[in-house]
């Protein structure tokens, strides 16, 4: 997962990424965001009964995500600086066409 989340090397490149696999997610919801949606969508296997969860950090270039089952973590991971500049520019609503219209779209 780590080598896939690093394999973008622009914040376009995880836009259009997104864009080609149809995923949109919600603003500054760290379990349901754009990279949340990105990960199940090329890592479904990962996810069944657990949960991700994401944390852009607007003070440093990387964040952290940590992935869970049951309630444990079982994955820790690593927001690379192109994916938190991704992270964060989608929470400050700069691709209105990748956010999931309300709460209740899955």
């Amino acid at each position: 997962m780590q080598a896939f989340l690093e394999s973008f090397k622009t914040v376009d490149e995880v836009y259009q990424e997104c864009k080609k696999r149809g995923i949109k997610g919600h603003m500054r919801r760290c379990t349901a965001c754009i990279i949340v949606e990105l990960l199940q969508s090329e890592y479904p296997e990962h996810f069944e009964g657990g949960f991700v969860i994401v944390d852009p950090d607007v003070n440093s270039s990387t964040g952290i995500i940590g992935v869970y089952k049951r309630f444990k973590q079982t994955i820790d991971l690593i927001l690379p600086p192109v994916m938190n500049a991704f992270a964060l520019a989608f929470d400050e609503g700069k691709y209105p066409d990748l956010v999931k219209e309300s709460t209740n779209d899955r």
